[in-house]
Formats: C-alpha cells, sequence, structure tokens
C-alpha cells in the first residue's frame, strides 16, 4: 500500500466512524421517540429528546399577556368572567391548593387577540414583506437573528414564513426539522426552483408554487419550508438553466424563481423571513432579488467588515450586470444591523466605522453578545421559548430578551410598516384611540 493509499484508507475509516457514530445516534432518538408514545422515557432518552422534540414552553402572564394582547389585565379578566375567554388554567400554590394562574400559551394569546379585535395583521389588501438575512461570511448571526426576529413577530401576533434556503439547514432544525432525516430534497424549494415537477405532483401539489414544501412548526404562527444539504443541487442545475435560456425574459424568469415562489405563498402571512447561505453562487443572487428588505449583519470586527465590504461589492456588480443586461429584476431595500457588539472600546471605534460607511442604511440599534442565546442553542431552543417564572436564570434571559427587542422593533416600525400603509403612524394612533374607547365603554 502506498503513502497515498494509506492516507485515503485513514481518511475513509474515520468518516465511517462518524457516520456510524452520527447513525448510532439517530437509532437512540427513534428509540426515544417510540418510548415517548409508551410513556417509558429514561434520563438518557429525554437527553437525546432535547434536541429533537419541539415544544413552546413559554406562558404569558398579568402585564405581559394584557401588553402583548393590547388590552388591560381587567379587560381579560372581565372577559373569562362573562364567557368571551374561556376560563384560565390553574395550578396548585405551595399549599397545594389549585389556585394560581399557570399563564396563557401563545395560541391562547392569539385567540384573545381575535376576540378583542387586536391581530396586528396587515390588511387584506396589502402584501406581505418578504425580508432576508444576507451575509457572505459565517459567524455573522445570520440565521440567528432570522431564527429569533420570527420568533419576535411571532410572539406579537404576526403570522410568519420561514424560507430556508441555507444546505446546512440550522434555522430548520431549531424548528424542529432535522435536514436530511425529517426532510429532504423534496421538501425544500430545490425541486420549484429547477423545475422538477414530477417531485412536486407525487406530493400531490399541482406546479408553479411553494405550497408543497410549507409545513407547520411547534410555534402556532410560524410555517416554514425547510432547508437541507439538497438545495446545494441549485446551483449545479440553475447556471445551466440561465446560460441555455434565449431571451433576455426567459434569463429573468430564472434570476426570480424564488420571488415567484414566495409570492405565490405570501398572501396567508404577514412577514416572510428567508435565511440566505453564507457563500456567493446563483442561488444567493435569487434569494437577493427575491426579497423587498435584505438585513445585512455585520459584525463590529475587523474581518467581517472586510467581508461585508466584499459583499456590498458584489451586490453592485450583481445590479450593473442586471442593468447591462437590460433585465428588470426587482433589488431590496438594504439595511445593515451591528452585530457582537460588546462594551469595549473597540466595539465603539468598529461601529463608527460601519456607520460611517454604510451611513443612513446603517440600523440605530446594535445586537449586543449575550451568554443566553448562546446557551439556549446548545439545547436546541431560544430565549422566545423560555417560560421566565420557570427559568434558572431568568433575570439573564429577560435582559437578552429587552436587548432584541430594540433593534427587533426598530426593523418592525422603521423597515417594515412603510410597505403598508395601514401600519402608518396616523393609523396606528387612530386605531389605538378607537381601542381605548371601547374598553372605556366595555365593549372590550
Amino acid at each position: 500500500m502506498t503513502a497515498i493509499d494509506s492516507h485515503y484508507h485513514n481518511y475513509i475509516t474515520n468518516v465511517e466512524k462518524i457516520t456510524n457514530r452520527g447513525e448510532g445516534l439517530l437509532n437512540n432518538i427513534q428509540s426515544a421517540l417510540a418510548k415517548k408514545s409508551n410513556n417509558q422515557l429514561s434520563d438518557n432518552d429525554k437527553e437525546v429528546l432535547q434536541i429533537t422534540s419541539r415544544s413552546l414552553n413559554r406562558r404569558f402572564r398579568g402585564h405581559e399577556a394584557a401588553n402583548l394582547v393590547g388590552v388591560t389585565t381587567a379587560a381579560i379578566y372581565t372577559a373569562e368572567k362573562d364567557g368571551k375567554l374561556p376560563p384560565p388554567k390553574l395550578k396548585e400554590n405551595a399549599a397545594g391548593v389549585r389556585n394560581v394562574r399557570a399563564g396563557y400559551t401563545l395560541a391562547e394569546l392569539n385567540h384573545m387577540r381575535e376576540v378583542f379585535g387586536t391581530l396586528p395583521h396587515k390588511a387584506d389588501d396589502e402584501s406581505a414583506v418578504t425580508l432576508g438575512f444576507l451575509n457572505l461570511k459565517g459567524g455573522a448571526w445570520k440565521t440567528t437573528l432570522a431564527l429569533l426576529f420570527g420568533q419576535h413577530l411571532a410572539t406579537l401576533g404576526y403570522r410568519v414564513l420561514f424560507v430556508d434556503t441555507d444546505p446546512q439547514g440550522t434555522l430548520s432544525f431549531f424548528m424542529g426539522c432535522r435536514p436530511d432525516t425529517d426532510c429532504d430534497y423534496s421538501d425544500t424549494i430545490a425541486p420549484y426552483v429547477v423545475g422538477d415537477e414530477v417531485t412536486i405532483n407525487e406530493k400531490g401539489f399541482e406546479f408553479g408554487s411553494l405550497h408543497y414544501a410549507i409545513r407547520n412548526t411547534h410555534w402556532p404562527n410560524i410555517d416554514l419550508i425547510p432547508g437541507s444539504l439538497s438545495i446545494s443541487s441549485i446551483d449545479m442545475q440553475l447556471p445551466h438553466l440561465i446560460s441555455a435560456a434565449s431571451t433576455i425574459e426567459e434569463k429573468q424568469y430564472y434570476f426570480q424563481l424564488i420571488r415567484n415562489g414566495i409570492e405565490s405563498v405570501k398572501k396567508d402571512y404577514d412577514v416572510v423571513i428567508v435565511d440566505g447561505t453564507p457563500s456567493l453562487n446563483t442561488l444567493t443572487m435569487n434569494v437577493f432579488s427575491a426579497c423587498d428588505v435584505a438585513i445585512v449583519p455585520c459584525p463590529a470586527q475587523m474581518a467581517d467588515f472586510a467581508s461585508t465590504m466584499q459583499f456590498f461589492n458584489t451586490i453592485g456588480e450583481t445590479v450593473q450586470f442586471y442593468e447591462e443586461g437590460n433585465f428588470s429584476i426587482p433589488v431590496p431595500d438594504i439595511r445593515v444591523l451591528i452585530t457582537k457588539f460588546a462594551t469595549a472600546g473597540y466595539a465603539d471605534w468598529m461601529a463608527k466605522i460601519i456607520r460611517q460607511t454604510f451611513g443612513d442604511l446603517t440600523l440605530h440599534n446594535v445586537v449586543k453578545k449575550t451568554d443566553e442565546v448562546g446557551k439556549k442553542g446548545t439545547k436546541m431552543t431560544t430565549i422566545y421559548e423560555e417560560d421566565l417564572k420557570e427559568a434558572s436564570n431568568r433575570k439573564g434571559i429577560k435582559s437578552a430578551l429587552d436587548m432584541y427587542e430594540k433593534p427587533f422593533n426598530e426593523i418592525l416600525t422603521d423597515v417594515i410598516f412603510p410597505f403598508w400603509p395601514s401600519k402608518s403612524k396616523e393609523n396606528i394612533k387612530e386605531q389605538s384611540s378607537i381601542a381605548k374607547t371601547l374598553e372605556t365603554e366595555g365593549v372590550l
């Protein structure tokens, strides 16, 4: 055996060991899931299920629930007493008496919003906003921000669709879909983009929309189009389709496939959030063209800033290519969000450089470093899924939620709301005044 043969042999042996370990873990997961249905879970089974079984444990209590619904606690209690709302769920107090309010689930909050008429949805004649989190460099918190922003919006009552275009499928994993295990090629955007009518028809759908790929999640108002490694096949086929196109119109069609696919399903949502891939390819530019708004996370670090500059150069070259080709392809508004911000002087210095470079495109608020997001990530959960009252580090999680609320609300009010005339400041003031009047008169 030559040295090269020996190297390959060792390489293959190591890969086989890794594969066997992974298959062993998957077997443990399947076993744990089977035992779960029979209530036979051991402590090890429960630990395995923590990374596979998703549930939304957060409960909303008192003033927090009332503020999210948009009424007073008195209005909620009165509606429960009058039968307009179901009676509250109770739990035992320290003395074993079942008389303590257990709090409300997000689904129950959404029902309250329906009863009180405070659902925050866009108007029926308005279009959902497609917002992408895009950057070429991994580690910019692109997926983390997409995930948490979607959960933030859902907590407020908005209807959200996640579209995972990253072959790594991390966002899908956090939303309960294990890439290439719970979902495969046929469950992603890939069949639609490459024109695979057979696969879509086999799933019982007509070709022409992305409905075949949408699945529910453990969040009542978040749906998901999952990602998996098979999405990589798009970049092996799409460039050939574009090259073979003989007319400008046909080429434009291929550059707007994801936009057209999202358009086919967005009427059921308020916001469509796309998690882009951390690489430069035809898929990335297709995602870019699909977005109404592109949020570009830029960590307050020099290497990440340089990578973000490269991304902007690529955007400029792409738009120039569209112009020279006489294409009529929409391009998104762009906002830069400073991430990984620390209190040290270096981060302040980098933030100034970022703001000087991108000017008004830079969002005012920043995303600071926090340990809580990483801690929850190790258990494949998030700060938005934690029941604060039951949390071991309630103060830390509350601090993280408060920190993320600032940039997320800025994106909502300053970036998304301008797409919806019904959310203009004048209309919001008028709606708030009407709600207060109805509540005062006892209608709410």
